[in-house]
């Protein structure tokens, strides 16, 4: 006797399989796109954190003074030596948006005692809007970054 027609299990497998290639043709771009621009996000934080955290670091063991100035694309830091100023550009993201900067009219400085002229906060934001914001005390001068 011959059987036509498809079993249950054959049933349930063609179905699952079709709903995963909808699932994925869908909703995946979003997803996916969501998913980059947070690894850019977390990316370009860590590359900022670190840049900040280094630069503090050596004003503390070489005594040059140091000086941040953030801007919408990038992030300048100068070191001050007797022979004059260097000028390191630490650029941002593409996808990357400067959202507020205590630092706008005054410059982030660390001296050597390990000390920050003021405390403030960068905040940055993707295009899926997650923000990030960086933060520097002014007592301690510790530099870490944060979710909003």
């Amino acid at each position: 006797m011959k059987n036509r027609g498809i079993t249950y299990l054959e049933l349930v497998v063609v179905v699952g399989i079709l709903g995963i290639l909808l699932a994925v043709a869908g909703f995946g771009s979003n997803v996916f796109s969501t998913i980059k621009d947070q690894r850019a996000l977390d990316q370009d934080i860590r590359v900022i954190h670190k840049s900040l955290v280094e630069a503090r670091n050596q004003t503390i063991l070489d005594g040059r003074k140091r000086q941040v100035l953030v801007s919408g694309s990038c992030m300048y830091l100068q070191t001050v030596t007797p022979s004059g100023t260097t000028t390191e550009k630490i650029p941002y993201h593409e996808n990357l948006r400067l959202v507020t900067n205590t630092y706008s009219s005054k410059k982030l400085i660390f001296y050597p005692e390990g000390t920050v002229s003021s405390g403030g906060s960068i905040t940055f934001q993707n295009k899926s809007g997650t923000k990030k914001t960086i933060v520097v005390q002014i007592g301690s001068g510790r530099i870490y970054w944060k979710e909003g």
